[in-house]
């Protein structure tokens, strides 16, 4: 969900310590984009960036933008796709 979230530009706010899953999934992707705006480190900030964004819409618009300028680190990586095949070969082999 997250992954189809910021293909579309559109901001997530994740707690960085999250205990669950997919809040270290979405961690992941903004650390792999460069993108933190949107990392929150306490309950308060969490709240905060939450209602900035459903409330702020300059602001939502530029993390928004700042996410689609930089999702070529998480979609377009050639690496990724080249260590799958290598896998996907040797266990076929």
């Amino acid at each position: 969900t997250s992954a189809e979230a910021l293909s579309l530009g559109t901001p997530i706010v994740t707690y960085a310590g999250t205990p669950f899953m997919a809040g270290r999934v979405t961690y992941a992707y903004y650390l792999q984009i460069g993108v933190l705006e949107c990392v929150v480190e306490s309950l308060l900030s969490y709240v905060d960036i939450a209602v900035r964004l459903g409330t702020d819409k300059i602001w939502r618009e530029s993390i928004s933008s700042e996410i689609l300028n930089h999702q070529h680190l998480l979609f377009e990586r050639d690496e990724v796709v080249n260590e799958l095949s290598d896998f996907f070969h040797t266990q076929l082999s």
